[in-house]
Parts: C-alpha cells; sequence; structure tokens
C-alpha cells in the first residue's frame, strides 16, 4: 500500500510511544485529565517519535492550522499529548464532548505514505543518490498534505438556513510528521507517519473536524503523494520504470533489478505466507487482517546500525544498482490531460456505471505520473 488510512482509537494509545512527559504547550495540561493521563507512559514501543534525537529530528509539524497555533520545528511529547486530547492552544477550548461525566474527543487520523522500495534502497543504502531521494519524498509528503489541507480538510457547522449540520471546507490543517525508515523486520523501507489531528477551524472558531472523507480518500491521497513522488524524483535526475501496485500503475527507479526489491521485502514476503498459509484470497481485507496478525514489536536499532546491516546483506547477496542505460530512442510523448481521463472513465466503465469523482481522480494520477 502507498498510503493507508487509521482511525486513532485514543490519545493515551497514541501519545504512549513517548515515555516521557513533554515540554512547552504539554506542561499546561490539567493535573488530571481524565483516563488519559499518564496511561502511555509505561505501555508498548516508542513508534512515532522516540526518546533519542535521530527520531526527534524526523519530526514536523505540518499545516496553516499548526502555523496559528504556533507549533513548529520538531514535535515535541507533551504538545503532541496536549493537541490529540482536543486542547487548543491558547485559548479555553476543549474539543469533543461530556457524556456521563467522562470526556470523549477521537484524537484524528494517522495517514502513512510509503516510497516504492527502490526509492527505499536509493535513499537509505547510502549511495550517491541518497540525499536526493530522500529530499524527493520528503517533499512529495509536504505536497501530499498541503493537498489533503486544501481539498479534503472539513468540518460540520450548524446551517440556520437548512436547519441542519452541513459539512464545510475547513483548510487548517494541524499535522505530526514522523518519518521512519524500517518495516516491522527492519528493511529498509521509506515511509511517513501524518498524524492529522482531529482539530480545524472555519471561518468562525475552532472544531472537531470531519474526517470521514479523508477515510474514503485514502485511494486518492495514496496516488497523490506517488504522482508527486514520480515528479519530483524526475527533477532529481533519477529515471523511473513503470510496475505495477495491483491493479494500479506505479513504478520504480530504474536500475533497482527485481531481485533487489524482493531481497528487502521480507515483511511483504512474510504477509503473502500467512494468507497462503490460511486459504485465503488475497486482497486488501486479508492484507490487513494479516498484517495484524504477523505484526511483531517494532524493534529498531539506530540508523548507522541498520545501514552497515544492509550494506553487509547487500555486499553478500551481489545486491547493486545497475547503470543507468543510455537509450538512442526518444521517450514518447506522455498523453495528454484528456487522453488519460479517457482512458480512466473506459477502466472504471468497465466494472460500474457510476463511482465516486475521487476514484476517477486516483487513477488519472497513477497513469500519468
Amino acid at each position: 500500500m502507498v498510503a493507508t488510512v487509521v482511525n486513532l482509537t485514543s490519545a493515551s494509545s497514541t501519545v504512549h510511544y513517548f515515555r516521557r512527559e513533554g515540554h512547552g504547550l504539554g506542561a499546561n495540561l490539567p493535573a488530571n485529565p481524565g483516563s488519559e493521563a499518564g496511561a502511555g507512559d509505561e505501555a508498548g514501543e516508542d513508534y512515532y517519535a522516540r526518546r533519542d534525537d535521530e527520531h526527534r529530528k524526523a519530526s514536523r509539524w505540518r499545516g496553516s492550522g499548526a502555523a496559528a497555533l504556533g507549533l513548529k520545528g520538531h514535535v515535541e511529547p507533551g504538545e503532541f499529548r496536549y493537541i490529540l486530547q482536543g486542547y487548543v492552544p491558547g485559548t479555553n477550548i476543549r474539543l469533543g464532548r461530556l457524556r456521563d461525566g467522562a470526556h470523549e474527543h477521537r484524537p484524528g487520523l494517522d495517514i502513512t505514505l510509503s516510497a516504492p522500495k527502490s526509492v527505499s534502497l536509493e535513499a537509505l543504502l547510502g549511495g550517491p543518490g541518497s540525499a536526493r531521494a530522500m529530499r524527493a519524498h520528503d517533499a512529495a509528503v509536504r505536497a501530499t498534505l498541503d493537498f489533503i489541507e486544501a481539498r479534503l480538510l472539513r468540518t460540520r457547522r450548524w446551517s440556520r438556513e437548512e436547519r441542519r449540520s452541513v459539512q464545510v471546507n475547513a483548510p487548517m490543517l494541524v499535522a505530526a510528521c514522523f518519518r521512519h525508515i524500517t518495516s516491522r523486520n527492519n528493511d529498509p523501507q521509506l515511509h511517513t507517519h501524518c498524524v492529522i489531528a482531529n482539530m480545524t477551524r472555519d471561518r468562525e472558531q475552532w472544531r472537531s473536524a470531519e474526517i470521514g472523507l479523508l477515510r474514503r480518500s485514502e485511494k486518492l491521497i495514496g496516488a497523490f503523494y506517488r504522482n508527486e513522488l514520480a515528479h519530483r524524483l524526475r527533477r532529481e535526475g533519477f529515471a523511473l520504470r513503470p510496475s505495477m501496485i495491483g491493479r494500479v500503475p506505479g513504478f520504480e527507479i530504474s536500475g533497482w533489478p527485481r531481485a533487489a526489491l524482493e531481497a528487502f521485502s521480507s515483511r511483504r514476503r512474510q504477509i503473502l505466507d500467512f494468507i497462503r498459509e490460511k486459504g485465503w484470497r488475497y486482497d486488501a481485507r486479508t492484507a490487513q487482517a494479516a498484517t495484524l496478525a504477523t505484526r511483531a514489536r517494532k524493534n529498531e536499532p539506530r540508523r548507522a546500525e541498520l545501514e552497515a546491516l544492509w550494506q553487509a546483506f547487500a555486499e553478500e547477496r551481489g545486491i547493486r544498482k545497475q547503470p543507468r542505460r543510455k537509450v538512442g530512442l526518444r521517450n514518447p510523448e506522455p498523453p495528454t490531460a484528456v487522453e488519460v481521463a479517457w482512458r480512466v472513465l473506459e477502466q472504471l466503465e468497465e466494472r460500474a456505471s457510476v463511482f465516486p469523482a475521487r476514484e476517477a481522480l486516483a487513477l488519472a494520477l497513477a497513469h500519468s505520473p
């Protein structure tokens, strides 16, 4: 999956990844903010952002909403906890509602954007293109969050004219981003967790976000990220070759042989083996079930240790990027937007006569990086 969108069940189950109380805004938390307080201090792993500087430096606040609230630079644990619990910094507002004396507030979503395997290898195996590939991924993540903010972020407010609650655009994103470099099997896997807080602002005030559209737009978000990544990799001087992600067109960086991609994809093999053992048919539902069933505790060494392990594995298997071939023929002209649109409509109409516009847009982006 290029993008996954997952509901966060509670603030405590998210911020437990920080093993110490935070700084800044979080220091102003009430002494006893209900059952969430301290619930994560002894629980589980430091997944989103561990205590060490290496992981902290790979975190960033993003979005117009975050900027308006003074959230900038690296993500501190206290700020993160404060926001996910629904507190709006600089105000007396806490989003959510009281039910039976307990405060209820959904923290938000984790939108994870994952690079193709060849991009991960290019960025993480320490070759000459490492910094350029990492820069392209980070830029594509930023562009995707800007797209989410401008096109998909909404809230609800009461309409006196219609006498009901209506959805309105609310482009004030509050997002905490955490870049990671491994799968749970410690394969090279460049990906960024974008934690979208359930918090935005319309013309009047800060409100909870309407996150249903984000959930339904998983394919579109993934296609937008993939499209931006391809564009930025080309700008950085990389040649790309087409590939398939299920039934959807994708790409890999040219020069990385298929054997290299498979050798560093042990987590994927683990999931596929589990599905085969169960006798299941592979689809999104069974893939998710197998992912959860085979998920081990993430135990990530420091980057220098990982790079040494990856380099030794690559040398042992004879894995290396192949030199770029010079081709005498000119590349064919890319299809126009109209041609792409017709291809997409024909493909979608084979399965259904009615489909959401976001599905057509997602497929169009996949067809034409």
